[in-house]
């Protein structure tokens, strides 16, 4: 959930060159994924890896798809395709693109385009279809849009994904098919860095002002301190709602009804106060990325950016941005399956989204690949009289049904450290 940006957008078109991707290619194997930012040390690729290649051998037009747990996907992703034998653009998000003129540069010549992931980009999806329909490479994409730090949970996929999948293959006229490729990502600890997530959590609990940092034995209790006071902290400097933000004996189950209730309440006005329609049978996360698309078209309008006001404005995006982190925590993911891997991942959610950066990797990781059945999208269209409506929702759930129990299958096979309880490691 970290680095939402609400610059104005615009598009960067991939500029791929063969040397670039190369280089970069061999750097990231032998590197940048051993490297302090992934740390990686050992890779477990599995599934349907012959079929795939199978595929990469005929005319087939591959979209790749994944879950996206972790900042090392996209180097993941990159390594698992030089296996395979196959070149991929990817989809990313424009604000990286932003950070600086060299790594738009750079991003570009790896073959990858930008996305605005909350607006209805027509050039984003134009530069996708035609990268399927040219052939010259595949095409990679990541439909939860977002890092949430969640490995064995899949959050709820974007339509984008499907529909340029359809929209690619019947542009195609028969002339050759699309295929859609599940691959469901899996990051592990290889040491007990029990301690040293500790650690950070101290570090954390320090710098929010939480005082009450004792006893390293309940780690349960100690991150839903913590991030009680962090959130209740943020509440009150962030948002101008009415509303209880003391959490203070609350049981997680009361903690996450409450924030579901805050989130609810802060999208609502916001709705209002951009005259967009509210409905409640809506999926919040949908409403929260409408009201975002809304206040980036606003300041692309100077005569809407005079009307709002710039303060208001910068106000307006910070209490979106406020809601999408607080939805991350709405679900008891540490609470339910109290593993390192989760350990680690939920002290990393807390710490990026109080420090607003990322954190590297307090150990070694193995991170784990499953291959998924490929999807064919002529059957699929063909099942449905070619109805683009019909096929979008179907592929969409789909895909996220089969990336979950692919990563539900990796945590059965899993022998690491990561898939620990806590209660069992020594501190």
């Amino acid at each position: 959930m970290l680095e939402f940006l609400d610059a104005a957008y615009q598009f960067f078109p991939a500029d791929p060159s063969r040397f670039v991707i190369g280089a970069t290619r061999q750097a990231n194997r032998f590197a940048i994924l051993r490297g302090r930012n992934h740390r990686v040390r050992k890779i477990d690729l599995s599934g349907k890896v012959d079929r795939v290649k199978k595929l990469r051998d005929s005319d087939a037009r591959l979209l790749f798809v994944a879950n996206h747990p972790s900042h090392s996907d996209p180097q993941f992703m990159t390594e698992i395709q030089r296996r395979l034998g196959i070149t991929s653009s990817f989809m990313a998000a424009y604000d990286v693109f932003l950070r600086s003129e060299r790594q738009a540069w750079f991003m570009q010549k790896l073959g990858c385009f930008s996305i605005d992931r909350e607006g209805s980009d027509r050039k984003a999806m134009a530069a996708a279809i035609d990268t399927l329909k040219q052939g010259e490479m595949d095409l990679t994409i990541f439909p939860e849009g977002n890092v949430y730090l969640m490995n064995d949970r899949v959050t709820p996929f974007l339509d984008g994904t499907s529909f340029i999948a359809t929209k690619a293959h019947q542009s195609l006229k028969g002339e050759a098919e699309v295929w859609v490729i599940p691959i469901s990502f899996k990051f592990t600890q290889l040491d007990n860095i029990r301690e040293a997530v500790w650690q950070r959590l101290g570090k954390l609990a320090n710098d929010s002002g939480y005082r009450g940092l004792r006893d390293p034995s309940d780690p349960e209790e100690t991150v839903l301190k913590v991030g009680e006071h962090i959130l209740s902290r943020f509440l009150r400097e962030k948002t101008d709602i009415e509303g209880d933000f003391d959490f203070v004996g609350l049981s997680a189950d009361g903690l996450q009804e409450r924030l579901f209730g805050i989130s609810n309440r802060l999208i609502g006005k916001l709705e209002n106060e951009l005259d967009l329609d509210q409905n409640d049978e809506v999926f919040i996360v949908d409403r929260v990325r409408k009201v975002r698309s809304r206040l980036r078209q606003i300041r692309l309008d100077e005569a809407l950016v005079n009307q709002y006001g710039s303060d208001k404005i910068s106000c307006m995006s910070d209490r979106a941005i406020l809601c999408f982190r607080l939805l991350a925590y709405v679900l008891p993911y540490f609470k339910e399956k109290q593993t390192l891997d989760r350990y680690a991942e939920t002290v990393d959610r807390l710490c990026e989204d109080f420090y607003s950066r990322p954190f590297p990797p307090l150990g070694r990781r193995k991170a784990m690949a499953k291959i998924g059945m490929p999807v064919s999208m002529k059957k699929m269209l063909d099942e449905a009289g070619g109805k683009t409506r019909t096929v979008v929702p179907e592929l969409t759930q789909l895909l996220e049904k089969r990336i979950q129990e692919g990563v539900d299958d990796l945590n059965r096979r899993n022998k690491a450290t990561g898939i620990s309880f806590i209660t069992t490691l020594e501190s």
